[in-house]
């Protein structure tokens, strides 16, 4: 006998243990979420980014076996590029003009910086770097 529960969560009377797994999976991260990211410990929002990896793995599973995600090579290597140059572009250095576009708070606090380093530690003066 199927308890009334279980049957609000089948989404067709096929349904099987992914959907169930995913509907209360999301539905226990859409209430749970908030309240672990407005904690003060790590292991709050580490359990929630935990629980998210494996819905998204159930999903990845449930995908798989109804075989309905197909990337062709050229796709997967669209992708991988793109994120090689996401990553190149943030680790170089921005020209000012471009960053008083795109932030112009974090253009005025290096131009008030100039060419100095903030200092880092208790004696900040002792540890500041000067060309």
């Amino acid at each position: 006998m199927v308890s009334a529960h279980t049957r609000c969560l089948k989404r067709s009377p096929n349904g099987n243990w992914h959907d169930a797994m995913l509907d209360r999976g999301i539905v226990g991260l859409l209430i749970c979420t908030p309240l672990a990211l407005a904690s003060v410990p790590v292991w709050a929002s580490s359990l929630m980014q935990l629980a998210a990896f494996v819905l998204f793995s159930v999903w990845l599973h449930k995908a798989s076996a109804e075989a309905t995600i197909t990337l062709e090579a050229g796709v997967l290597l669209a992708l991988f590029g793109l994120f090689i140059v996401l990553s190149v572009v943030q680790l170089l250095p921005m020209p000012m003009s471009l960053l008083e576009v795109i932030s112009p708070g974090s253009a005025s606090t290096y131009r008030i910086a100039g060419d100095e380093t903030i200092g880092v530690g208790i004696r900040s003066a002792s540890t500041r770097m000067r060309h």
